[in-house]
């Protein structure tokens, strides 16, 4: 690096050497803080002087030879004799003859750099060599770094008392030396705008600058300098390895410093080092003139992260706690003094325990899991049994279900057996029972549930109580029924449950298990003039819930219960505007187990809403942060759509997978089992086999009438008995399932009754076929559910090439094919590109889709018959369409030729080449007798739909 606003040294140094040439010599002592330039400066001038014709000779110090004997002295002089060197008046006359010898009759420049690094016996001979010189021809310069002590007090003693030598102190660089410097990189005037950001990071250090520059070169546009330094591995390699050069007191004030952080004051740190004040003050002036501190606080960050993290300093944890024990007797801030114990990894004091429970409580009830955990891990591991630690427990299981769920299993396992054994205060208590819950251990959770006290109508155990009461009634109906009494009991003496957090009972989610307060009946079929009321009152007081909610319920019972509650009303964005809210605040707090059940609250938005892409994507986001065997009875929700979207996009081996994953037997007792049971009754409908399919959706719906939630909009599950029944050849019993959906309470939502209209379309005449599917697709086309729409067109496709609409089949099947291949439905896309789109046939295939979904063979049926087909020839072509007969290639490619492709769009259609098309194309137009493209759909003719 060049010199940067060092002239008036050069200057002086040159004056120097000019004395010295006329018979004065002359002896230099460049000190300064580390790092400032003081070698650079010293290298500079040596070389100026080798390049005038006079001798140079150099020697440095070094910290691993300062025990070494002579170490320095050696490098002047190699011919030093044993007898010399045990005899220091002769040793400095040898030394000296020789050093002059050398210079035959020129200036000798002598430079010893790290002086302060210096042995014992090798600085003896440089004091006789100060001493002697004074009339010689020689300058010796010598460099030193400032230490909080002198470390070599003869040399300074000895300067201060001879006249013929010189002190030059270097300070760091200004903030114009600084733009100097970055004028080199960029533009004078960007270099002017920046210094003072450069300067006030490093202090114009110019060894901190160069490792800055050396990191952000390259970091910006086209490895330009950037704005503000990038402070890198570099840099704080650099910024350590200057720490330590700098002695073992500055070294250690910069380690105190960096170990009480913000909270670092001259008293505090000379108490925590055991130091005289004195001496810290000088210690700080050489760290804040060598560009690490600006008074007591490190002017970049990654200088103290890099102090923190030095392997060599191994007193680390020693120092936090000494820390904590200043603090907490100075009454500092209890997180702070918690930092201290955790970054300790001790708390064996008997204060310490108790201040890392209040840190820990606080911390959860900001919802910061994490710092509770390494807070409540600590406490834990030192605390005695007895109350204290079950409460610690507690409040470990609590913090972990925010943070990881699957880790809260290790501590319950402990909370059960202290239940065992001793028995649990109310608020541990309530934890095992909402825990046991969750993972659907009923038995367990309503013993501990029963031996428990009695519960007080207020505080923090009355409220887990009331939203405990609420969440086993929407999720547990069955169970809720046979403790509802324990509810009651423990929440009487005239406790106003409302104030504490019991929701009223929704209208669709949440069964009357007993006569709700007010409102409409939750479950009960609305008129047409009540239901809009019901609905807004559901969407209303899941709406108040939220907006009252803070994110400190480690069970996320209360806002999770709510956000499906407008699902199930069909406020689709409403919830997602919820969900996108709690998932911002759960992802800045690192709140796993939020984050999962809100990406699998999303994917059933998007399941409802058709869109089973999203639907899939969101239900693994959910497995990613919970591990399914976390989930407990809840996996139904996220297991669900995985299954479903693996259906719809035509993966069985996929959908069975999910199928096979072990689930709670308890999960099938909750509601969170009815989309299972929905989901596994589509895939085996999609698999063919209509008689499993129609068993789960018969228990899905004896359930839902068992628990009083029968509600279409949540299940409609009449519709998939109904499309079984069909594939089963009962026709009446489906009609009369869909005649029952229709009539029940949500049965005349719009989607609920656009599937049941598909549904109905399969099992009557052509002619009415086309009505009730034209129906479907405008409810589903208002309603924006994707996947429903996408099967109702295809099926209109079909109804259309009955009744000899071939305009209509074609226009319809586009549309259809376009929203096929949005979803990824791979069944239906392959019904409807090329074959369906076209209206001809395409070759036969053993995995052919029915326009109902399911799988069956091509075969012929009998003219007159509900979907019968035209006849198919073996290679695929119509027979009766034309005189000749396509081959299955030809006609795939005559397909796509008719819808408009280019032959080069073919050919990547088919995986096969261009001149490949032209030679199908040609010989297609001879068979056809067609000329042109535009030809092709006529002659092609129409393949008639299965029913």
């Amino acid at each position: 690096m060049e010199l940067v606003e060092r002239t008036k040294e050069m200057r002086s140094l040159d004056q120097f050497l000019g004395e010295a040439g006329a018979g004065s010599g002359r002896v230099v002592l460049i000190s300064g803080p580390v790092a400032t330039g003081k070698t650079e400066l010293s290298v500079a001038f040596s070389r100026k002087v080798a390049e005038s014709g006079a001798r140079v000779i150099n020697a440095f110090g070094s910290a691993e030879e300062r025990d070494i004997p002579l170490a320095v002295l050696r490098q002047l002089s190699v011919d030093i004799t044993r007898d010399e060197a045990a005899d220091p008046y002769r040793l400095t006359r040898a030394i000296s003859g020789q050093l002059l010898d050398a210079a035959g009759g020129l200036p000798l420049l002598v430079v010893i750099d790290d002086v302060h690094f210096i042995d014992s016996a090798s600085l003896h001979g440089v004091l006789q060599l100060i001493r002697r010189i004074r009339t010689e021809r020689v300058m010796l310069l010598m460099t030193h770094a400032d230490h909080p002590t002198p470390t070599v007090p003869a040399l300074h003693a000895e300067l201060l008392r001879n006249p013929h030598c010189h002190r030059m102190t270097l300070a760091p660089l200004s903030a114009d030396g600084v733009a100097q410097l970055l004028a080199r990189d960029v533009d004078a005037e960007r270099a002017a705008r920046w210094a003072g950001d450069w300067h006030a990071l490093t202090g114009g250090n110019p060894l901190l600058l160069r490792a800055f520059r050396q990191e952000s070169l390259g970091a910006g546009e086209s490895g330009s300098l950037t704005a503000r330094p990038v402070a890198g591995e570099t840099f704080t390699d650099v910024a350590l390895a200057c720490l330590h050069r700098s002695g073992a007191t500055a070294l250690d004030v910069a380690r105190g410093i960096a170990v009480l952080g913000h909270d670092v004051t001259a008293d505090l740190l000379a108490r925590l080092l055991g130091a005289d004040l004195v001496e810290l003050h000088r210690a700080v002036r050489i760290l804040n003139s060598g560009g690490f501190l600006q008074s007591l606080r490190f002017r970049h960050p990654a200088v103290r992260a890099a102090v923190l993290k030095d392997p060599a300093f191994d007193r680390l944890p020693a120092w936090h706690y000494a820390a904590a024990e200043l603090l907490e007797a100075e009454g500092g801030a209890p997180d702070r003094v918690a930092e201290h114990l955790v970054a300790a990894d001790r708390a064996d004091a008997p204060w310490g325990i108790s201040v890392l429970l209040d840190v820990a409580g606080e911390a959860l009830r900001r919802n910061d899991g994490k710092f509770a955990l390494r807070c409540l891990e600590l406490a834990h591991s030192q605390s005695p049994p007895g109350p204290e630690r079950t409460e610690i427990i507690g409040m470990l299981v609590r913090a972990e279900w925010q943070v990881s769920p699957a880790r809260a299993h290790t501590y319950l396992a402990e909370l059960l057996d202290i239940w065992r054994e001793q028995g649990l205060p109310d608020r541990e208590a309530l934890t095992v029972v909402k825990a046991q819950l969750w993972y659907g251990r009923t038995a367990e959770a309503i013993e501990v549930l029963k031996g428990t006290g009695e519960f007080p109508v207020d505080g923090d155990a009355a409220t887990d109580l009331a939203g405990l009461r609420s969440w086993v009634r929407a999720s547990y109906p069955d169970l809720f029924r046979d403790i509802e009494s324990l509810f009651e009991r423990r929440l009487s003496h005239g406790a106003d449950v409302s104030v504490i957090g019991e929701p009223a009972p929704p209208a669709l989610s949440v069964p009357p298990v007993s006569p709700a307060p007010s409102g409409p009946a939750p479950g009960s079929a609305p008129a047409d003039a009540s239901k809009g009321a019901s609905e807004r009152a559901l969407v209303r007081h899941a709406e108040s819930v939220l907006r009252n909610y803070r994110m400190g319920d480690w069970w996320m019972a209360a806002p999770s219960a709510a956000i499906l509650d407008l699902v199930y009303a069909d406020q689709p964005m409403r919830a997602e505007r919820w969900c996108s809210r709690l998932l911002q605040e759960a992802e800045s707090r690192g709140m796993r187990g939020w984050r999962g059940l809100i990406h699998a609250i999303r994917g059933e938005i998007a399941r409802r809403g058709g869109r089973i892409l999203q639907a899939e994507e969101s239900s693994r986001a959910a497995f990613d942060q919970v591990p399914p065997r976390s989930w407990g009875v809840m996996v139904g929700l996220p297991l669900a759509n995985l299954i479903g979207a693996a259906t719809a996009r035509g993966a069985p081996e996929e959908a069975e997978a999910h199928l096979e994953r072990s689930v709670p037997e308890a999960m099938f007792g909750t509601r969170f089992g009815l989309h299972y049971l929905e989901a596994q009754g589509h895939h085996n409908l999609a698999v063919g086999r209509p008689q499993a399919a129609l068993r789960h959706f018969l228990i899905c719906g004896r359930r839902m009438a068992g628990w009083d939630m029968d509600a279409p909009v949540l299940i409609p599950w009449r519709t998939g008995v109904a499309e079984a029944l069909l594939r089963l050849g009962d026709r009446a019993g489906a009609l009369r399932h869909l005649d029952e959906q229709l009539e029940r309470p949500t049965g005349y939502h719009p989607r609920v009754r656009a599937a049941a209209l598909r549904v109905r379309a399969a099992a009557v005449e052509p002619r009415r076929r086309v009505s009730l599917l034209r129906e479907a697709t405008e409810l589903q086309r208002d309603w924006r559910h994707d996947f429903e729409l996408l099967r109702a067109l295809a099926d209109l496709s079909c109804a259309y090439q009955h009744i000899g609409e071939q305009h209509l089949a074609r226009t319809t099947a586009r549309r259809a094919w376009h929203l096929a291949e949005r979803c990824r439905a791979e069944p239906l896309a392959r019904r409807l590109l090329p074959s369906y789109a076209t209206g001809q046939a395409p070759p036969q295939r053993d995995d052919a889709d029915g326009p109902s979904g399911r799988r069956e063979e091509h075969r012929r049926e009998r003219p007159g018959e509900p979907g019968a087909s035209a006849d198919v020839g073996q290679d695929g072509a119509r027979e009766g369409g034309s005189d000749a007969v396509l081959s299955a290639a030809e006609l795939r490619v005559a397909e796509l030729a008719s819808l408009g492709h280019t032959n080069r769009q073919i050919a990547g259609k088919l995986y096969i080449t261009v001149s490949t098309v032209e030679q199908h194309l040609t010989r297609v137009y001879r068979k056809l007798s067609v000329s042109r493209r535009a030809d092709l759909p006529d002659r092609l003719g129409v393949r008639r739909c299965e029913a």
